[in-house]
């Protein structure tokens, strides 16, 4: 049986671009859904909740929260 001790920081994160509003954000593994109309893992923009294709670990991001 396994047991976890401490979790360590595994999430990966990425930065889309929302095409209908032009807004820009973080967005982590567990955001992501499954849209059945396109058939692929999607986010969904925080402002206007267009849905963005997610295309894999191609895009990492590189912006720092911790100055937010």
């Amino acid at each position: 049986m396994k047991k976890i001790l401490r979790q360590g920081n595994i999430s990966k994160k990425w930065v889309a671009h929302c095409f209908t509003c032009d807004t820009e954000f973080e967005y982590e593994s567990e955001d992501l859904h499954y849209n059945q109309y396109v058939h692929r893992s999607c986010v969904s923009c925080p402002i206007c909740g267009g849905e963005i294709v997610h295309y894999g670990d191609s895009n990492y991001s590189n912006i720092s929260t911790e100055k937010l």
